[in-house]
């Protein structure tokens, strides 16, 4: 039981006891055993304390007895003797004070001439209080079976969710390898130095990817690692005529993000935007905090975005979207937009949180063609 669910009980039983001031004092004038207010609020407290004494043990020893098939009958008569005993030794205790302590004027003298009958007494009364001890033992039982059972409903929603979302990251890594696999191809036959070039990025960011498993969530900083060896990759793909900008936030290196934000959002700009064009083109990359959000945009020069009767979501985007929805509900926005100059951006809002224990990513310098710098990451 928790402190609050304690707290519940003795509060329970201090308003049982306060409940039970007027009868006890109809009862014992009754009786020709008359007590003063205070005696009876003494007395109230007394029968109470015992009875928290003895709770403790009662519900342990109903724990031990749950009311299953093929034990319910064995179970249930041994409840009954839990709850026989512990209205005699409460009794039984209640007595043993009055007459220890002298008791209260005629009462304590009554306790002492006649023991057993004011020990019946005090087992006849507690029957009331211990129906009441049980009742709220069944209703923190209930209380316990709903919230484990929202427990497991949780933990079920949160493991499908990550089921999902692995099987999304999955599905788009052949994705981006294929797409990268034939822009090396290209350069096999015109520029071999630069396709083997190319290959070794690619094994660098392979081995970085795959040696950390596939994890939901990862920081922005490990993002970035790793968006910077793709981006190398690509530099070396379009040569001078990409250039790379690259703002990131000093504030934002240990934010949550998905695995593999950035990068589709990239490959599509790359994909999509700027390989059909000729000339000179830009790609700007900017990861910045806004009071509780993350904003992650990357904007090109490129084609721009076709006729929205035409537009359709490539596997990049539509897998982004997803893993989004999957991880953070309704709380994020996935927009694509037309610049007024011509080219497309897209923005990623998500709530702002920090990864726990995020580690230090393994890159410590910039990479050297991207001009990602990546932004340390907090200690512990």
């Amino acid at each position: 039981m928790t402190r609050g669910e304690w707290a519940m009980v003795g509060g329970l039983q201090l308003v049982y006891e306060l409940a039970s001031l007027r009868p006890i004092l109809t009862t014992n004038r009754a009786a020709g055993v008359p007590l003063a207010g205070w005696h009876a609020i003494v007395l109230a407290a007394l029968d109470g304390w015992l009875w928290l004494v003895l709770i403790p043990f009662i519900f342990a020893a109903f724990d031990r007895t749950p009311l299953q098939r093929g034990h319910g009958v064995r179970n249930a008569a041994g409840r009954v003797v839990v709850a026989v005993s512990a209205m005699a030794v409460q009794a039984a205790a209640l007595c043993a004070i009055l007459i220890a302590t002298g008791g209260f004027t005629d009462l304590g003298v009554f306790a002492r001439t006649s023991p057993l009958l004011n020990f019946g007494y005090e087992f006849e009364t507690n029957v009331t209080t211990m129906l009441m001890v049980a009742l709220t033992y069944a209703i923190l039982l209930r209380v316990h079976a709903v919230r484990h059972e929202h427990r497991v409903a949780s933990a079920l929603h949160v493991s499908l969710a990550e089921a999902r979302l692995h099987a999304l990251t999955i599905e788009l890594q052949p994705h981006f390898l294929f797409n990268t696999l034939n822009g090396i191809a290209a350069l096999v036959r015109d520029e071999p130095e630069t396709a083997e070039a190319m290959l070794i990025r690619l094994s660098d960011l392979l081995r970085l990817t795959l040696g950390v498993g596939h994890p939901a969530e990862i920081s922005l900083a490990a993002e970035l690692e790793r968006l910077a060896l793709y981006l190398d990759i690509q530099q070396m793909r379009f040569g001078p005529r990409l250039t790379i900008r690259v703002n990131v936030g000093s504030d934002v290196g240990a934010a949550a993000v998905p695995t593999l934000v950035l990068q589709p959002l990239v490959e599509n700009a790359l994909t999509h935007g700027l390989a059909p064009r000729r000339g000179p083109v830009h790609l700007a990359i900017t990861c910045q905090r806004r009071a509780d959000w993350l904003v992650l945009t990357v904007q090109d020069d490129g084609a721009g975005l076709p006729p929205e009767g035409e537009m359709r979501e490539g596997t990049g985007i539509g897998n982004t979207r997803a893993r989004l929805a999957a991880m953070f509900g309704d709380f994020y926005r996935l927009e694509l937009t037309p610049e007024p100059t011509g080219g497309t951006q897209v923005r990623a809002t998500v709530p702002f949180r920090q990864v726990a224990n995020a580690a230090r990513p393994a890159l410590s310098k910039a990479s050297p063609a991207s001009g990602i710098r990546v932004p340390a990451e907090p200690a512990a």
